[in-house]
Formats: C-alpha cells, sequence, structure tokens
C-alpha cells in the first residue's frame, strides 16, 4: 500500500528544477534555506542566464507564484475548521488541483507543466514504515525516505531542460528546498502525514521562497526602462538606463515638446524640472519633485508633481499637476555597457 505525500507541486505551472548536483548537497536535517537557495542558484547556472529578453517570462512566473501564495494562505482557516482530517486531506487536494487551472506559462517554456516534489518514501510499503513506528526514522534511514523518488528525478531533469532562464530554475528549486528540508527535520512518516492546513503554511513558506529569488533575479538586471503614457494630448516617451543617473523623459503634443529632465537624490526621488519654447513666441518653464513608485520592474511610474508657467503674446498663465509615466522594462540591449 501506498500513500502520496500530498504536497502539492512547486509550479501550477512554476518550474520545478532540481539536478542531482543539488540533490547530493540535501542530506542534512539541519539544512538552512538560504545556503540552499544560493546552493540553487550556482546549480542553475548551467542554463541559459536571464537577460532582459527573459523579464516577460520572469514576470509571469513571478506573478503566478504571488497568487499561489495568497491562494494558500487565504485557505489555511478553512481547513482548521474541517475536524477530519482525511476530510481536509482531500479538500487541500481539490483546492491545490482547481487553483492550478488559472494560471499560463511563459512563452519559451518547453518543461513539463507541473511536478510534485515526491519523495522515495512514497513508494515505501507502508507496512514496513509502520513497523519502525511513527517517530523519526534513523538518520540515514530519513534521509533515503526523504530522497526525490526516480520518477520525481526524471520530471526534474526535464523541467531543468525547458527552463526559460537560470533564474526560474533557481526559484523554483527554493520552494523544493522548504518541503525538502521539513521533511529531513520532522522524518518521512511525520511529514507524509503531515496535517492539510499544515501543508498549506508550508506552502505559503515555500513560494515566498521561490518569490525572493524571482524578485531578486529581476532586480539584477540592467535593462533600463522605456518611459510610456499620455495625459490628455501629452504624449510621453523616453529611454531610461538608470534610474539612479540624471536622465530626460520627452513629452509631446502639437503646441510643443517639453523636455523634462529628472536629477534624482536617491534611486527613487528626486528634482524635475523643463524649459521649452516653440516658434511661435510661446514659452513654458516648470519645477518640482517626482518618486518613482512600484515593487519590482513592470510595476513601477514615475509620478511627477510640479508648477508650470506658459508665456503667449496674450500673457502668461501659471497652474500645476501630478503626472503618472509608466515605465516598461527594456528586452533589448540598449543600456548595455552605459
Amino acid at each position: 500500500m501506498l500513500k502520496n505525500s500530498g504536497h502539492s507541486a512547486a509550479r501550477f505551472p512554476i518550474k520545478v528544477s532540481l539536478s542531482l548536483t543539488v540533490v547530493a548537497l540535501l542530506v542534512f536535517a539541519s539544512i538552512d534555506i538560504v545556503q540552499f537557495a544560493d546552493a540553487a542558484k550556482r546549480e542553475a547556472d548551467g542554463n541559459t542566464p536571464c537577460a532582459c529578453k527573459h523579464i516577460k517570462a520572469i514576470q509571469i512566473e513571478l506573478g503566478n507564484a504571488v497568487a499561489l501564495q495568497q491562494a494558500f494562505q487565504s485557505e489555511v482557516a478553512s481547513l482548521e475548521k474541517i475536524a477530519d482530517p482525511l476530510a481536509a486531506n482531500a479538500e487541500f487536494k481539490k483546492f491545490a488541483e482547481a487553483t492550478a487551472q488559472h494560471f499560463d506559462r511563459p512563452a519559451g517554456d518547453t518543461g513539463p507543466k507541473e511536478v510534485e516534489y515526491t519523495p522515495y518514501g512514497n513508494s515505501v510499503d507502508t507496512g514496513i514504515l509502520e513497523a519502525e513506528g511513527k517517530t523519526r526514522e534513523t538518520d540515514q534511514r530519513h534521509k533515503q525516505l526523504c530522497e526525490l523518488s526516480g520518477n520525481a528525478k526524471l520530471e526534474l531533469a526535464d523541467m531543468k531542460a525547458g527552463a526559460v532562464c537560470a533564474g526560474i530554475v533557481a526559484a523554483v528549486v527554493a520552494h523544493e528546498g522548504v518541503h525538502w528540508a521539513s521533511c529531513l527535520r520532522s522524518g518521512y512518516v511525520p511529514f507524509r502525514d503531515m496535517q492539510a492546513a499544515a501543508r498549506a503554511r508550508e506552502e505559503v513558506e515555500a513560494y515566498g521562497a521561490q518569490i525572493k529569488i524571482l524578485r531578486q533575479t529581476l532586480a539584477s538586471l540592467n535593462c533600463g526602462y522605456r518611459a510610456t503614457g499620455q495625459t490628455a494630448d501629452t504624449k510621453y516617451s523616453g529611454v531610461i538606463c538608470s534610474l539612479e543617473q540624471p536622465f530626460t523623459v520627452t513629452g509631446t503634443n502639437d503646441v510643443m515638446t517639453y523636455p523634462f529632465k529628472f536629477t534624482p537624490s536617491t534611486a527613487t526621488s528626486g528634482a524635475v524640472a523643463f524649459q521649452a519654447t516653440t516658434s511661435l513666441p510661446i514659452s513654458a518653464v516648470g519645477s518640482g519633485s517626482y518618486a518613482i513608485e512600484g515593487t519590482a520592474p513592470g510595476t513601477l511610474h514615475i509620478v511627477m508633481t510640479m508648477g508650470s508657467t506658459g508665456v503667449t503674446p496674450v500673457g502668461a498663465r501659471s497652474g500645476g499637476g501630478t503626472v503618472r509615466i509608466d515605465l516598461v522594462p527594456l528586452e533589448s540591449g540598449e543600456c548595455a555597457g552605459k
């Protein structure tokens, strides 16, 4: 008789990718997740390094991971209310399978859609395990039982081969490291018999490890941004290679071109000013401040607040307001070496 551990895949469809080199690292019950994630990064270096062209794929993976973490977090309270462990586990499985249907895969992903962390112990007859008792097995025995099953190793190899880039591999390895370390700490049998609410909480932790690596991967890419957006009839454009160095965004309409010059005081704030004239006897000047809002590439935008004065043949007029300019990560090499 076999029992499934019931631990959900790290990828719905986020990739689970773990090579035998990383497998060899997981032989200590006291493994540190941060160290494991660092080792995963080194192992993932065999894959294509993440570059600007992979930003969309990484953002899809990150969006999936964040949504899944939130979904499992919201399910914990419901699972805690189910008194019957078997019913709770059935509900957890139903929830996980239903939740998996709502996520997209990045373009270029050729690996399997999903895989579970399935320990070798799942293939051991339950009677043998019960004879050993439900206490922690001997160190050597529980390490063996927590290792990946043969089928899982094959699936993981396929996953790594089909990964879009190394940062995605490293992120999911970090996710699986949470489950593996949990098994090593508790022993296989307690891990296998973990209650549904505890399994959901562990998924929240695992997705947290995955999200951290994906965000670090995005932050490490020096791709720059394309400024875009529109306010009334004024359109904004420009290439920004660094938010920590002075940059310019151009605003244009049928009457005038506005060279907004930004001078950072920090990576997320600073001063902005412009001075513009036309062939007609019209001029305008303005100044103010700006802030960069958002949490990661793909969500950033400039919010500038400024006052301005326009001068025409019929007189001067002053005003002010707040403008939002979106920052779209560049997927090209326009900022390479800058």
